[in-house]
């Protein structure tokens, strides 16, 4: 009973944490966001309708699942990210990502990853130029991570060229798949 309860409570505190990336710039004046963020979501909640749209992320490949939209689909919402807008990055440049922070457990530090297929299946780490473990929930924080100077985006969706993914996480795997 005890380690059934234990497990219980371990997974409980891990469902509980959440974050977002809810804004994506880079060297232009588009901003992008995460894949399976919705305007709607209550940033400022720290309640269940908060975490509507935070997306875990579990292992190398992929980009997660939210509650309100299930499992992200990347070609679908490479294409739906088009039509709003998506952040333009250059080769060594820097991605400067709003994350919001819906509850304590949801803070970072986060590790960045770049796949230059925009698949989904070709991650490659990247660096933070800065990160953040602080932040009293719910309440937004600034994170950057710096593109590889050979960057060269190959992914294609519809008639658009050349686009990556970028997907930025925490430990319990909190964060997003950002389309640049």
């Amino acid at each position: 009973f005890l380690t059934s309860l234990i497990l219980a409570l371990s997974l409980a505190s891990s469902i509980q944490a959440h974050s977002a990336i809810i804004s994506a710039f880079g060297t232009g004046n588009t901003r992008g966001t995460a894949l399976g963020i919705r305007a709607n979501t209550p940033r400022n909640a720290g309640n269940g309708a908060a975490q509507a749209d935070t997306t875990i992320i579990r292992g190398n490949t992929g980009c997660g699942s939210t509650v309100a939209g299930g499992p992200n689909n990347i070609p679908q919402g490479i294409a739906a990210a088009l039509n709003s807008g998506i952040a333009q990055v250059q080769a060594g440049g820097t991605l400067t990502m709003t994350v919001q922070i819906v509850n304590g457990d949801g803070r970072g530090p986060f590790n960045c990853a770049v796949d230059t297929t925009a698949t989904g299946n070709n991650f490659q780490t990247i660096q933070m130029s800065q990160n953040s473990n602080a932040g009293n929930a719910p309440a937004p924080v600034t994170i950057q991570a710096t593109l590889p100077a050979n960057l060269a985006c190959t992914g294609t969706s519809g008639g658009a060229t050349g686009i990556c993914l970028v997907k930025c996480t925490q430990s319990a795997g909190f964060g997003g798949c950002v389309p640049v």
